[in-house]
């Protein structure tokens, strides 16, 4: 279950990262845009696991950036590694702490 475990965080880092759960509508990390502009993200090289939201016009030119870490796609990344890598079938008490750190990261995704 650890090598599982290593694969959901890779993964799910690598996701993140790479901007698959970016979502619609910003949060306050990236800098407001008027109605006829639009967000866009890019992933940052350094420093690692950086995001930049740029605010561009209709042709493409960027008027407004920032840069943040989405500790809270993180901090579910890990919270379901922590719950693959603890989950074992025959042990009531590592199921029950698995489903528990399942639903923690459920938690910090949906808040």
């Amino acid at each position: 279950m650890r090598f599982l475990a290593l694969v959901v965080l890779v993964l799910g880092f690598l996701i993140v990262w790479g901007g698959f759960s970016q979502p619609d509508t910003p949060s306050d990390d990236c800098p407001p845009a008027r109605e006829t502009q639009n967000w866009t993200y890019e992933l940052e090289a350094w420093p690692p696991l950086t995001v930049r939201c740029d605010v561009t016009r209709g042709n493409g030119d960027v008027v407004a950036s920032s840069e943040f870490i989405p500790w809270r796609d993180y901090l579910t990344v890990v919270l379901a590694a922590l719950a693959v890598a603890v989950f074992r079938p025959l042990n009531p008490f590592r199921w029950l702490a698995s489903l528990l750190l399942l639903a923690g990261a459920g938690v910090a995704f949906f808040s």
